[in-house]
């Protein structure tokens, strides 16, 4: 019995001691099971499902419609100040047969421990507007930080693709410059001219060096819709160059007016008012964005910064890759080492 109490007291004194590093693995693990089609879905049976709300709140360009999930703990109320956040953000429409996914993702996020809110600018989800606004991630933010049971001090943004992008510029912004908790970049572009080069020509430069990829014609098709919403047609042309030399002087010759709007989005143009420690996650095989667009964000940051760093071939674009588990079993190995460091600091 004697043994048994000694024992006993191990366990919960190494419990303990090791509380965050055995919650952040937990998490790493039930995450993994929901997004990488595993038969098994343990999250629904260890959490709530957290609580939904439809909110609405005024931004500097019209109204933003958001989804808002708010963690519902197994024993009590969440305390004043007491849950850290997420922001999702992404930068272009997206399909409506994708709305569920992303919205089980949210949940998934909240079952998780964290206030989710995914906001959309009301005018860019009627299709107005091919792209989101740097502006509206920056009005979530604040959203956030007005909710009671919020941490102020931890509201982070989880930015995919092209959101990941816009994401940095708005945690460059000197309104939440210095508060935003982390970002997670997930396969966005860092330089936009440089990944507008390499759409038109199929090269993307990198240390000198002339980087081959093949984009998706579907990426090739939504750039160019941006273009024109974004009335740039001097830049539009850069699709009629046939080599990267060719295509950097039709940009070096477009009016600085349009050269002027686009970098609103490129995280390049403000990266030394960004800030935020920034986990960096890239697909290898990505045929929306170039991955080497991750290594140059990566290059640019303090190393300090850089809380997180892998490319991986687990993915397609930001979408889990599922089945043939041999394959993915190297990559999730990996992508453990990285989702664990994240949520260490989440």
């Amino acid at each position: 019995m004697r043994v048994f109490l000694i024992i006993l007291a191990a366990i919960l004194i190494l419990g303990f001691l090791f509380r965050a590093q055995i919650e952040a693995e937990t998490k790493v693990i039930l995450l993994a099971t929901e997004e990488f089609g595993s038969p098994l879905r343990p999250l629904d049976w260890l959490s709530h499902s957290p609580t939904y709300r439809r909110v609405t709140f005024e931004g500097p360009s019209g109204p933003i419609d958001a989804d808002l999930y708010l963690p519902r703990p197994l024993i009590g109320t969440p305390a004043t100040g007491s849950e850290h956040a997420i922001i999702i953000a992404l930068g272009v429409r997206v399909p409506r047969s994708a709305v569920p996914q992303i919205r089980r993702f949210a949940a998934s996020l909240a079952r998780l421990g964290y206030v989710t809110l995914w906001p959309r600018r009301r005018a860019f989800v009627a299709g107005r507007s091919p792209t989101e606004l740097p502006s509206t991630f920056v009005r979530a933010f604040t959203y956030l930080s007005a909710q009671k049971v919020v941490e102020r001090r931890a509201i982070s943004f989880f930015g995919l693709s092209v959101g990941a992008s816009t994401a940095v510029v708005a945690a460059s912004n000197p309104q939440i410059d210095r508060q935003v908790h982390a970002l997670i970049f997930f396969a966005g572009d860092y330089n936009l001219f440089q990944y507008l080069v390499s759409l038109a020509t199929e090269k993307d430069s990198y240390r000198g060096h002339e980087v081959p990829w093949h984009p998706s014609p579907d990426a090739i098709r939504q750039v160019k819709q941006i273009l024109i919403a974004e009335h740039a047609p001097a830049i539009s042309r850069i699709f009629s160059a046939t080599t990267p030399a060719q295509a950097r002087h039709i940009l070096n010759a477009a009016p600085a007016s349009e050269r002027q709007r686009l970098r609103a989005f490129d995280p390049a143009a403000h990266i030394r008012q960004y800030h935020a420690p920034t986990f960096i996650l890239d697909d290898t095989g990505d045929q929306y964005v170039p991955y080497v667009e991750s290594e140059k964000l990566k290059a640019a940051l303090p190393p300090g910064q850089v809380r997180g760093w892998l490319l991986t071939d687990l993915f397609q674009h930001v979408l889990p890759q599922v089945g043939n588990l041999p394959h993915l079993v190297p990559g999730l190995l990996r992508f453990n080492a990285f989702a664990y460091s994240a949520f260490r600091y989440l």
